[in-house]
């Protein structure tokens, strides 16, 4: 995907889902773990020209400088296990190349966006082994067959993580005069 090219016609909505894992102490008091609460951020929605996105993971500071009925390069990547479905697309920037204006992550979100996924296949190393080994069974596959699967599901974020930071330099390179809105 990358880069889509188009003029957007519908905004869509901007959604936050704040989760929280409350936990009860013996006398009673509730309390939330460092690790218990999560907060997701994407639009539901946004249309450029006659293509549709469903949920596109967006940062709380690139959505406010989108506007309609402007033509539009959407940097965008493929980021998977983070929310339904399983694979979804997340913004990068968004450049307006007719008025030489961009907009892209910042640096810190960028470096948090690597470290996150470069940590995800110590978490999904067991279910790749699961999916795998399912597949294995049903459809008879090699050993070979198998560990590539499993291999190409545990490494599925860093493959990912290639892909967001090469559309952040592809972005960078091409709209040298992009800023990151505070």
């Amino acid at each position: 995907m990358g880069a889509v090219h188009g003029k957007i016609t519908s905004l869509g909505n901007y959604v936050t889902i704040d989760t929280a894992i409350i936990r009860t102490d013996a006398y009673g008091r509730e309390y939330s773990g460092l690790g218990d609460t999560q907060k997701e951020r994407f639009i539901d929605g946004l249309t450029i020209g006659n293509r549709r996105f469903g949920p596109l993971s967006c940062p709380s500071n690139l959505y406010p400088f989108f506007e309609v009925d402007k033509d539009v390069i959407l940097y965008t990547w493929q980021h998977p296990f983070l929310g339904w479905p399983p694979i979804r697309t997340g913004i990068i920037g968004v450049a307006y190349p007719g008025e030489k204006r961009a907009y892209v992550m910042s640096m810190s979100q960028v470096l948090m966006g690597l470290v996150v996924l470069a940590l995800m296949p110590l978490i999904w190393l067991i279910p790749a082994i699961f999916i795998a080994g399912f597949i294995s069974l049903v459809l008879r596959t090699p050993d070979g067959v198998t560990a590539f699967l499993t291999a190409l599901i545990a490494l599925s974020p860093w493959i990912a993580a290639g892909i967001m930071l090469f559309n952040y330099v592809r972005m960078k390179g091409a709209h040298p005069y992009a800023t990151t809105p505070v």
